[in-house]
């Protein structure tokens, strides 16, 4: 059984444990932290170990609730971290995870997934001591926090991936909302040529070809067909790029955003994500000096078009489309008045 996004299984209930199972839920893995059913000791600090005896904990808003069987747990949608006693034989059949943190098997021993290959596996390095149990003398001490192991445990994803999976679900929803009209075609090549359109679905959808079927010379029209400022957009979001994500997949997720955003909904709803939140995560994992300098909390389609406005020097530029919208209220804090000037993305000013 396998669900919407790659799951990930991390061994382990504490605060390395659950910093990793916080960072992964961010890149937008489902995830399940395989715990001992009795644990001697409650590990001190942070952590979710307290909802093995409890039932269930929270870190940073985030809840962690025990299970007795991941195959339940699947089928009631995953919406939380879990827990889970089974052991480890028995979970990685049922979840077919496509990340293990913090265990060791043998080749023969590790499942393979749907795609073919076995999860990525990697082992956790300990946090700093810390307490009266801290030996400042020690050499050789680990000094790697927690929140730090969890950061290179997902720089070792993306290395073999790319792009975690809550951009590759980005990705696939700008392409099933292009083919299915909810976009303009030319967001179906993302406006890249026929062979870079391959490496990306090969490389974020695989087994996937949404463009077999087309003949070249419809192909190139459509692909020819992206707004004046779609590649100044995607120049934007690509030049402050996350430090650990590669060129090449970034200019992917950064073509596909800028594709979303000149649709005619909720930029979450076209990217085919499940709300701003998720949006926020996008842009804080990928983009994060970018989103870092939306202080205000803008609506990010409307964040996204004024930053691209400052660099061009056009400053109040707008999203195409925000004049129709319902939710024009809520993101411009002011309805707009009938037959008034405008400079938007679209075309300029009225």
């Amino acid at each position: 059984m396998q669900t919407l996004r790659p799951c990930a299984i991390v061994c382990g209930t504490d605060a390395v444990a659950s910093a990793v199972a916080l960072r992964l839920v961010e890149a937008g893995y489902t995830v399940l932290l395989a715990a001992d059913a009795a644990p001697a000791v409650v590990p001190c600090g942070e952590s979710f170990a307290a909802a093995m005896k409890d039932g269930e904990a929270s870190l940073d808003g985030v809840r962690c609730r025990r299970v007795a069987d991941a195959a339940e747990w699947l089928r009631d949608g995953a919406h939380d971290i879990a827990c889970c006693a089974q052991p480890l034989h028995v979970l990685l059949p049922i979840l077919e995870p496509d990340v293990l943190v913090g265990a060791r098997l043998s080749a023969a021993a590790a499942p393979v997934d749907p795609r073919g290959r076995a999860p990525l596996m990697i082992e956790l390095e300990p946090a700093a001591a810390t307490g009266a149990d801290a030996d400042p003398d020690e050499e050789n001490a680990a000094i790697a926090s927690p929140a730090r192991i969890a950061a290179g445990v997902l720089q070792t994803i993306l290395r073999r991936d790319g792009l975690p999976p809550l951009a590759r679900a980005a990705v696939a929803g700008v392409l099933r909302n292009a083919l299915s009209g909810e976009l303009n075609l030319y967001a179906a090549t993302l406006g890249f040529d026929r062979h870079e359109f391959r490496a990306l679905v090969a490389a974020c959808l695989a087994g996937v070809e949404p463009e077999h079927e087309w003949e070249a010379t419809a192909y190139a029209l459509c692909a020819s067909q992206a707004p004046a400022l779609f590649a100044p957009l995607t120049e934007l979001l690509l030049a402050q790029r996350a430090p650990g994500l590669a060129e090449r997949p970034a200019r992917w997720l950064a073509h596909a955003l800028a594709a979303a955003g000149f649709g005619s909904r909720h930029l979450w709803q076209d990217l085919g994500l499940s709300g701003r939140a998720e949006v926020s995560r996008l842009m804080r994992l990928c983009f994060p000096a970018l989103a870092k300098q939306n202080t205000a909390d803008l609506k990010w389609k409307r964040f996204l078009f004024l930053a691209l406005g400052e660099q061009l020097g056009r400053p109040g530029l707008t999203p195409p489309h925000c004049d129709g919208c319902d939710g024009y209220a809520a993101c411009f804090g002011t309805a707009r008045p009938a037959g008034t000037a405008r400079d938007d993305a679209q075309g300029g000013a009225a």
